[in-house]
This record gives structure tokens, sequence and C-alpha cells, in this order.
């Protein structure tokens, strides 16, 4: 178990402002980039990240949206023929 200070104050030692919580679930409470990322239920076009609609497997490029980077790809195979004069 952590300290959560619920009053975002890292220095306050008052009983009614912390609370005892897993690392988890403090993580999760935070203001961070990857917590707000988490809480993301639309990918920036729109299209639900639903476990279904969701890239596995690349963890260092966070969730990626399935139809997102099924458009990306056939935009680069497009733009590839035609740069090849195919």
């Amino acid at each position: 178990m952590v300290i959560d200070h619920l009053c975002r104050n890292r220095r306050c030692v008052n009983p009614l402002h912390l609370e005892a919580v897993t690392q988890w679930v403090n993580n999760l409470r935070g203001e961070t980039d990857s917590v707000r990322n988490m809480q993301k239920t639309h990918c920036k076009r729109g299209h639900e990240l639903s476990l279904e609609n969701l890239l596995k497997g690349r963890a260092r490029e966070g969730r990626i949206c399935k139809i997102c980077h099924r458009e990306r790809e056939r935009r680069y195979r497009d733009e590839a023929h035609v740069r090849d004069g195919l």
C-alpha cells in the first residue's frame, strides 16, 4: 500500500487528506499523460478504442486503432504505386 494525497499536495500531512491505496489505484488517480491516454475511449478520428479495434503487441507505441492503421497502410500502398509509376 502507498499513501495517496487526495489534496494533490505532496507535503500535506493532514490525515483527512491521505488515503492508503494500492500503487495501481494511486497511478490511476494521477494526472500523467499515460493516465489520460488510458482513459480515452476513442481515437483522435473518433473510432472506439475497444479490445476488438486495438492492435496488440505494440506497447511502446501505445494503443493503436486498427481502423486508422489500415487506412494509413492503404494510403501508403497507394502512394507507393503512384511513386513507382504502377
